[in-house]
């Protein structure tokens, strides 16, 4: 059988799965040398030391719960990494991970890290906030402000409820007579604010008004609201200490960002931006294909650039500005293109930067890029040695399928009747009369709430309709017992076992899915087993034993 789409997603998480639990403690390894660290393994003349070792522990401790760390078996972890050597040896041998598109996606991704390295260590910007504009934002937020609202939907309505609030027609009374909003229960008064507390929109309405002044009609979420101030209170000296800390945090980000924009604006100064006005005019009139697959065809021509090296090219933009659309709103597209444009060249400046500071080179930024080049080898590897060696047929499945149908069994199902009580005290009463041998129906005449024939044909319901708690304590049961009490909302719930039945097998066809996934998992073990065997016999894997009961204890 060969390979489907649906395979292939199974593939490409398998993949992932092996390089994510067998690979990782590789990324750490080529940073240490044999002199930095006691040699366990030597694979092909390649060491394995104990501070690889030490960096694999340390990531597969921290992903596991405890019971797992209780019963995970560590001494593997040093069997993995020699079977990772062995597999990244060959992948290099064959130069697999060295095709254009690979090798594009990884410089990529050493460009954007040796970016952040830059930022990481020349952008520490040093934040002072003095106490003087600490009491200035004070004064500017924490005055406190109450006002009375009325919410209409039609406009004319709204004109003509101001004209009768200026005529002297109490605005509370209107309110509670006519608003659409909650507040009308309180004569459309609200709760005394401080400025910082008061909506944006609500704030651009009555920033100026004093006491006793009415807004005109404004657009407040689907309703037109007319707000009047009733008070306002200036900012109260004792309320500082609560904010201040507030306060600090708050203006720490202006700062913040004002000094990055001082940065990327120094980084600018030097480097002047050449921007193509053609190109973007061609991109602005592709504007109403924002949405659709044709606004992505651009030309790989440089649309912002500051030398041949350094670019941004048209494809590049019109993708960053597509990728901008789900998240921007109504906002028109000037506007998302003049964020791209802006996005784009604080990116090409930084990079630049970093290229010519030599962080291309940082140690951190190649340690990360050789533990990508490695992740790229070895899924190619597995791609093509031990993927595409893969095929299923329809004779396995149906002998897995035969051989696990109790796997595939839906849960049983139950006839049951019930008593219905709406109190606790009743609820253990009934049970205690039904563990005496009470009859159910003498005891559902007695007790329940809802008329409940006891004696009527059941329908057959399966367990696995119920919670997960009462799936469990019903799956305990059989037929004539009867259950503790269950709470449902305000009532209480007794059941009885009239009858259980075995739930349906699903068919193969409803669990293909899983056993395609279960098949493929087993193969691609089996097949990568295959290969490692082999690579082992055509190499040479020197243990030092003495090292290794050393590091993970002697008869370990």
């Amino acid at each position: 059988m060969l390979l489907t789409t649906t395979d292939k997603k199974y593939i490409g998480r398998a993949i992932i799965l092996v390089i994510a639990l067998s690979l990782s403690p590789l990324a750490g390894q080529r940073a240490f040398s044999a002199d930095e660290a006691t040699v366990l393994t030597v694979v092909n003349g390649d060491t394995i030391t104990t501070a690889d070792l030490d960096s694999a522990l340390v990531k597969t401790h921290r992903g596991l719960g405890m019971q797992a760390k209780t019963d995970f078996d560590y001494k593997k972890l040093l069997t993995k990494m020699v079977n990772d050597k062995l597999i990244l040896q060959e992948a290099e041998a064959l130069d697999m991970g060295e095709d254009e598109v690979t090798l594009a996606k990884l410089q990529k991704g050493r460009t954007d890290n040796a970016r952040r390295m830059y930022v990481r260590e020349l952008f520490q910007p040093v934040i002072n906030i003095p106490e003087a504009e600490i009491g200035e934002y004070f004064d500017k937020m924490y005055w406190k402000m109450q006002f009375r609202t009325i919410s209409v939907p039609e406009y004319d309505k709204a004109e003509k409820l101001i004209e009768a609030i200026k005529n002297g027609a109490p605005m509370d009374s209107l309110a509670e007579a006519l608003s659409y909003d909650s507040r009308r229960y309180k004569g459309g008064l609200h709760n005394l604010k401080f400025w910082a507390d008061i909506e944006n929109i609500d704030r651009m309405q009555c920033a100026n008004l004093k006491p006793g002044e009415l807004t005109q009609p404004y657009k407040y979420r689907d309703v037109l609201r007319i707000l009047r101030v009733e008070q306002r209170l200036p900012a109260d000296s004792a309320d500082l200490p609560r904010f201040e800390a507030k306060i600090k945090a708050v203006l720490s980000v202006d700062k913040k960002k004002q000094a990055w924009q001082d940065f990327v604006a120094d980084l600018r100064t030097g480097n002047p931006l050449i921007i193509d006005s053609t190109i973007l005019s061609n991109i602005a009139k592709d504007a109403d294909k924002i949405l659709q697959a044709d606004f992505l065809k651009g030309i790989d021509n440089p649309v912002i650039s500051i030398n041949d090296e350094f670019l941004v090219t048209d494809n590049e933009l019109r993708k960053e500005i597509s990728h901008s659309v789900m998240t921007a709103g109504n906002s028109p597209f000037e506007v998302l293109m003049d964020k791209a444009i802006e996005s784009k060249s604080e990116g090409l400046l930084l990079f630049h930067a970093a290229a010519r500071d030599g962080f291309l080179d940082h140690p951190q930024v190649m340690k990360q890029y050789e533990a990508s080049h490695d992740s790229a080898r070895i899924e190619a590897f597995l791609s093509e040695m031990v993927v595409s060696q893969i095929v299923f047929s329809r004779d396995e499945f149906e002998q897995y399928y035969n051989e696990h149908l109790d796997e595939y069994r839906e849960p049983d199902e139950f006839q049951l009747a019930s008593i219905y009580v709406n109190s606790r005290e009743k609820a253990d009463e009934v049970v205690a009369r039904l563990k005496d041998g009470a009859d159910f129906r003498f005891v559902a005449r007695q007790f329940s709430t809802e008329e409940t024939d006891t004696d009527e044909e059941k329908e057959w319901v399966s367990l696995g309709i119920f919670p997960d708690s009462l799936q469990t304590a019903l799956a305990l049961l059989a037929v004539g017992q009867t259950s503790q009490a269950f709470q449902a909302g305000r009532n209480w719930i007794v059941f009885k076992v009239k009858g259980r039945r075995p739930g349906r097998v699903k068919t193969m066809q409803e669990v293909d899915m899983r056993i395609r996934e279960i098949m493929f998992q087993r193969k691609f073990e089996e097949t990568l087993d295959k290969h490692l065997q082999t690579l082992k016999e055509n190499s040479i894997v020197e243990d030092n034993t003495v090292e290794i009961e050393k590091y993970f204890g002697k008869g370990s």
